[in-house]
């Protein structure tokens, strides 16, 4: 059995181990993958399938994965099995209007055949200030809020690249879980993110716990290659 946690002041009781669907809206042609194939669609329902019956209790995604196809391909994996696993889905916030983030919202809740998602994010990389300052001051937040008060939503965080960018997001108070980039190679969210993170009783998720692949292209590489000059 995997072992839950509690995630963070949601409450939520998630796995250690969660699925992420990036690669289910991206095409790998030096791997040979391809999802928007019948063959590549099969596969990546396979793994949905194969990930929920062993356990895993969370599972990401996000409309910009191959524009809704990820979204898609979990929708329709979990039907009848939402009940299974919390879903956590993103929304863009760069060029976007209160209007069109619950457009956006909406439009992925369809894809993924669901009545509500548990936690939506904004999908973020790196939070300038101008961008915190339309997120928190903007209506981008207020929208989020706003789908939860419609009950399309359960929880609002966020997800970054570069973790002390969201330090103002975590200092006001107005998102309930962070999703950070934190690995064995990129560990800049232990100096203060997580420190900040966990005196706001704030739920986190890594995203790149294995490096998107860089260590274990490494371990494959000739000892030749790896010798310094």
């Amino acid at each position: 059995m995997i072992p839950k946690v509690r995630f963070g002041r949601t409450g939520l009781q998630v796995t250690r181990l969660a699925l992420g669907g990036f690669p289910f809206g991206a095409v790998n042609k030096a791997r040979g993958w391809d999802p928007f194939t019948p063959d590549g669609r099969r596969q990546a329902l396979a793994t949905v399938h194969a990930a929920v019956d062993a356990g895993i209790t969370i599972i990401d995604t996000a409309p910009a994965y191959g524009n809704g196809n990820s979204e898609s391909i979990i929708g329709q994996a979990t039907r009848g099995r939402r009940d299974d696993f919390t879903l956590m889905a993103k929304v863009a916030h760069r060029e976007m209007t209160p209007q069109r983030i619950a457009a956006s919202v909406e439009e992925s809740i369809k894809r993924l055949q669901t009545d509500v998602i548990d936690v939506i994010q904004f999908h973020g990389g790196m939070y300038s200030d101008a961008e915190v300052d339309r997120i928190l001051n903007g209506g981008l937040v207020d929208a989020l809020d706003g789908l939860r008060d419609r009950g399309l939503v359960r929880f609002v965080g966020f997800t970054v690249e570069e973790p002390w960018t969201a330090r103002p997001l975590i200092a006001s108070g107005r998102f309930d879980c962070a999703q950070i980039c934190y690995n064995l190679i990129y560990q800049s969210a232990a100096r203060h993110v997580l420190n900040d993170t966990r005196e706001a009783h704030m739920g986190v998720s890594i995203m790149r716990p294995m490096t998107s692949g860089i260590l274990q292209r490494i371990g494959m590489l000739p000892a030749t290659s790896m010798r310094w000059p």
